[in-house]
């Protein structure tokens, strides 16, 4: 009877300890180390010379990992070359002027000022200072300032719908306004006459805005059509266009 008690409690102690031994996990499941192998190519997505076993179902196959059950098929990246940005060019836009081309000037003297051949007393910068001052030259723009020496200041004859001579040594017209000087006529929105102090002897002339220049030295004619600025030196011309 001891010996049947004794077989009784070995076998309900055996079955404890395989139900302990048995009890179920939840969770992810554990792969030993040694199930699984990885292959990899020498760079991204190059296909494989042959297939190689990793262990498991899965094998490396066309630069990815594929399955018996479930292909897995993955193209190969391309990667387009990167483009140069354009670089940006600068758009030169030239602006024609709608204003008629300024008809020729005629003469106001009787005799030229410069006859040929003959002497007129004056020395080579005179020449140059007077040279627009002797020969038809008529310049019309928005803005046109006239820088001139005490000399000729003179002879000047200025007149607009306003005339301001407050300043000393500066007469300004402003609307229709008309500036005359020998043979120099400047027409503008707004025409100012400065008389120099700074002791030279130059004629400067500084016009602003659709500017139109022509002129006439001894049957040949000079002409500008559109201008952003003019400046004239004495006998010297410089256009911006």
């Amino acid at each position: 009877m001891r010996v049947v008690v004794h077989v009784l409690i070995s076998v309900l102690t055996a079955s404890l300890l395989v139900g302990c031994a048995t009890q179920r996990r939840t969770g992810a499941p554990l792969i030993r180390a040694g199930d699984v192998r990885v292959v990899t190519d020498d760079g991204p997505w190059r296909p494989v010379a042959e297939e190689e076993e990793i262990g498991g179902p899965w094998r490396v196959a066309n630069g990815g990992f594929e399955s018996p059950l479930e292909p897995l098929t993955r193209e190969p990246l391309e990667i387009a070359p990167a483009e140069e940005p354009a670089l940006l060019q600068p758009a030169i836009v030239e602006v024609e002027s709608t204003a008629p081309k300024l008809a020729i000037p005629r003469r106001r003297a009787r005799a030229e000022a410069r006859p040929v051949g003959k002497r007129v007393g004056k020395s080579h910068a005179h020449l140059a200072r007077d040279h627009f001052v002797d020969y038809p030259t008529r310049i019309v723009a928005q803005k046109i300032t006239l820088h001139v020496p005490p000399a000729l200041a003179g002879r000047a004859r200025v007149r607009g719908e306003h005339v301001d001579v407050r300043i000393a040594g500066r007469r300004q017209a402003v609307g229709d306004a008309r500036l005359t000087l020998g043979e120099l006529t400047l027409e503008g929105a707004r025409v100012t006459l400065r008389t120099r102090t700074d002791g030279r002897d130059d004629l400067q002339i500084m016009a602003r805005g659709d500017v139109q220049f022509v002129a006439e030295v001894r049957g040949n004619i000079l002409r500008e059509q559109g201008l952003r600025s003019l400046l004239i030196t004495n006998d010297q011309v410089v256009p911006l266009r």
